[in-house]
């Protein structure tokens, strides 16, 4: 179960139910994993941001990933602001490899914009890419 990329505690609980694996304590099992050091929440908080940034996501998606796995607020935020990611540079990447023409009208702006948004962008980020519409 470990052995192609690291996982939470959470998801490890959910992979021993959902296999039907003979363990009397699913949760005992897992935390004895972390105690061998097979198992790290942070060591996967680490890896799951840096995953999610090389497929163009920014930090409020990736924030809501780690949470959704069962990743602690504070090691989330914790591992967004350890790797000192450029997220102005991060979205303009993600823009720039998406679309490759001008924005033809307020319509193709909204779109674009929306883009970025649900890439998980802030609005920071969003509005330094695109900037403001002007006709």
């Amino acid at each position: 179960m470990l052995a192609t990329r690291e996982h939470s505690q959470q998801e490890l609980l959910e992979k021993i139910k959902k296999r039907g694996f003979e363990t009397r304590d699913p949760l005992l099992a897992v935390q004895e994993l972390e105690e061998q050091g097979l198992q790290s929440n942070e060591r996967f908080a680490r890896e799951y941001t840096r995953s999610k940034v090389k497929s163009g996501y920014g930090p409020i998606r990736i924030k809501r990933g780690l949470l959704e796995k069962g990743v602690e607020k504070k090691m989330a935020l914790g591992s967004l602001k350890e790797l000192e990611i450029d997220w102005f540079e991060c979205a303009k990447r993600t823009y720039d490899k998406k679309f490759d023409s001008e924005i033809r009208d307020v319509k193709d702006y909204a779109r674009r914009v929306r883009f970025l948004v649900y890439k998980g962008f802030e609005t920071v980020h969003v509005k330094a890419v695109m900037g403001e519409w002007d006709n």
